[in-house]
């Protein structure tokens, strides 16, 4: 997905967060990112849109990571890719 934005919206800036630095280190060296990092503090700040791309049982305990981290603001967008709707929806209804 982060290629294919970069490869549609040149002038967006995209930041991408991991949960293993080998996996921020493969984004770096493949210049997958404007920003990879293990910090999701660094990676939110400011955002615009924030998509989630975690399996589906992870997704309610990231979004709550987000919103606590206090660095995404109201007209930020937070969606998913993930392959079922209605149990992400509901996660994300308690969350946000």
């Amino acid at each position: 997905m982060a290629m294919a934005i970069r490869r549609s919206c040149p002038g967006a800036e995209v930041r991408l967060w991991a949960r293993r630095e080998s996996v921020v280190n493969m984004v770096k060296q493949r210049e997958m990112a404007d920003l990879a990092s293990t910090d999701l503090s660094s990676v939110i700040c400011g955002a615009d849109l924030i998509i989630l791309e975690t399996p589906v049982g992870t997704m309610g305990e990231l979004a709550r990571c987000v919103l606590g981290d206090g660095g995404v603001g109201p007209a930020c967008v937070v969606t998913d890719v993930g392959s079922v709707k209605e149990p992400v929806m509901r996660m994300f209804a308690e969350v946000f």
